[in-house]
């Protein structure tokens, strides 16, 4: 499809077929921001737990995690804010820990 205004499709596909829609879908669409819950935080005993509850990475001495990967799931809005506490509670408990 194109138009004097449009021009053509960057990804063409047949709006008109539900299955061709559906694949376009799932072959082009992704995540390219806010990208979270990569790093879990958990007790010790949750085996896919890499962080502890202050933040420190199990493994490695005096690493901590202070960003959008610690969230526990994709938050439905912006992540700015929510990152920015996650940073302040890091701070605070490395001042704790000093």
């Amino acid at each position: 499809m194109s138009s004097r205004y449009r021009g053509k499709m960057l990804i063409p596909y047949d709006r008109d077929d539900p299955g061709q829609i559906e694949e376009t879908l799932r072959n082009h669409a992704d995540t390219e921001y806010h990208l979270c819950d990569t790093c879990k935080m958990g007790p010790e005993s949750d085996g896919m737990a890499v962080a502890d509850a202050r933040l420190r990475e199990r493994g490695f001495e005096g690493l901590r995690v202070a960003d959008a990967s610690i969230m526990p799931q994709v938050p439905s809005n912006n992540i700015q804010a929510p990152v920015m506490m996650i940073g302040e509670k890091c701070a605070e408990m490395m001042r704790e820990d000093r």
